[in-house]
């Protein structure tokens, strides 16, 4: 099954991009989500796959990236562990 022919670009962004405003608006009487420090990644082993289009938090553009440092572990698009265990 090839999933990108079934999504379009619209079909995923868009409810993506109404849920950071959710989750935008409902932390303003909290404190407030730091725009800069969000990055978007994709997970897939599918290559030259953008199905995302930019998405954006508080008039800032969310970076998409191909892999992120979360709690020590590195995260990449495949979930592979080569960067991680590069780093030992």
């Amino acid at each position: 099954m090839h999933l990108v022919g079934i999504f379009s670009e619209n079909t995923i962004s868009d409810p993506l991009q109404e849920a950071l405003i959710s989750v935008n608006s409902g932390v303003m009487g909290l404190g407030s989500v730091s725009a800069q420090k969000i990055m978007i990644i994709s997970f897939t082993r599918k290559r030259g796959i953008r199905v995302l289009k930019e998405l954006a938090l508080s008039g800032h553009t969310l970076q998409l990236t191909i892999e992120v440092r979360y709690l020590g572990l590195i995260l990449n698009r495949g979930l592979t562990r080569k960067a991680q265990l590069k780093k030992c």
